[in-house]
């Protein structure tokens, strides 16, 4: 018998979550490019492992993502996301028809 293969997921719409500098908070912001990322949230440069993790995702094929600019900031841990504050963050995903992956950042600063 022959195990059936399994099919790979599609990963070209994420949604990124996480504290940046500027742009809008709680609310997913449409970017199909770097462009895009630094009109709404500032240079990539400032904007921290988030920043760094947008530019890795269209730096390697990635063609459409959201990014919400999350209200609070948790040093080291994701313990913060489960808290009403935190759970708004990722709760304003829910307006976003699809997305195939969810990155969360968790660090302190921007």
């Amino acid at each position: 018998m022959i195990a059936p293969s399994i099919a790979g997921a599609a990963t070209s719409i994420t949604a990124f979550v996480g504290p940046l500098p500027q742009g809008p908070q709680q609310a997913p912001v449409a970017i199909s490019d770097i462009a895009d990322f630094e009109r709404s949230f500032g240079p990539v440069a400032s904007a921290g492992v988030l920043g760094r993790s947008v530019s890795l995702f269209f730096a390697n094929g990635g063609t459409s993502a959201y990014v919400v600019r999350a209200a609070t900031r948790v040093p080291g841990s994701i313990a913060g996301y489960g808290d009403p504050a935190g759970a708004a963050d990722l709760y304003s995903l829910d307006v976003v028809e699809t997305f195939n992956l969810r990155s969360i950042s968790v660090c302190g600063r921007a």
